[in-house]
């Protein structure tokens, strides 16, 4: 890396770069928790849950690891090379690293901007970085003025010309994210639609900045236990009611 810090990394490729020589894209992923360690015995003995997760998972192969890139899909099925990278302090990797702080997050975002421009593999026009684990979500609004995205329990919401972020929002577990076609300050989720607030150009924040998000409309709160609107508490669900997988519609 820049600092001479050194990394380690298995590198996946697909058969038309492996065999024939050729091209592929890459994609580079950097995780925590090790690439080591098989995904159907992750975290076991101390914990069953990901294990009893990764069993439902047919595409499972004997290189799958927690939360990383799946070189049986991206290599073999959808042709691209795969990098899996320690982080630094974990597994094979130098340095020291604070594993849950926005440290993690800026020295990421420093090692892949390192390996994309000085490997010479990808121009890395912008790295967006300041989530503390993995973004599961993104979402683009319709002007191209603001790209959200999501990652355990909070929503951030980006300046896609500079890179920054501009607002930091408590939200709790999604499983979908998108801003409204006609108005960007509404984002919606699979559990109701928020109310950014602002009506102008976003402007930067403290990083530690987390701002209220007004819930919109009809919702479920976390937990599925009441149904809401505008944020209060409207039906209460009782638990042999409360659904395992949803969705709401802004306009109901």
């Amino acid at each position: 890396m820049r600092d001479g810090v050194e990394l380690c990394v298995d590198l996946f490729l697909p058969f038309s770069a492996a065999k024939e020589g050729k091209r592929a894209p890459v994609i580079c992923s950097m995780e925590p928790y090790g690439k080591d360690i098989h995904a159907s015995t992750f975290g076991l003995p101390n914990t069953p849950i990901y294990a009893e997760m990764y069993k439902h998972i047919k595409s499972l192969g004997s290189d799958s690891v927690f939360e990383l890139c799946e070189p049986t899909i991206w290599c073999r099925e959808y042709g691209y090379t795969l990098l899996r990278v320690d982080v630094r302090g974990i597994g094979g990797s130098q340095g020291k690293l604070d594993p849950f702080g926005l440290e993690r997050s800026e020295k990421i975002q420093e090692d892949a901007e390192g390996q994309a421009v000085e490997e010479n593999w990808s121009p890395c026009l912008q790295t967006l970085g300041g989530h503390s684990i993995s973004a599961d979500l993104i979402a683009w609004s319709s002007d191209g003025s603001r790209l959200a995205s999501a990652s355990y329990e909070t929503v951030r919401i980006w300046d896609p010309a500079t890179g920054q972020s501009v607002s930091n929002f408590p939200i709790g577990f999604i499983d979908s994210l998108r801003f409204d076609n006609d108005d960007i300050n509404l984002l919606h989720t699979n559990i109701g639609t928020y109310d950014m607030g602002s009506k102008g150009p976003m402007t930067l924040v403290s990083d530690d900045f987390i701002s209220p998000l007004k819930q919109y409309g009809y919702g479920l709160s976390q937990g599925c236990s009441w149904i809401t609107y505008n944020g209060l508490k409207l039906l209460w669900l009782p638990s042999e009611y409360r659904p395992h997988s949803y969705d709401t519609l802004a306009s109901l």
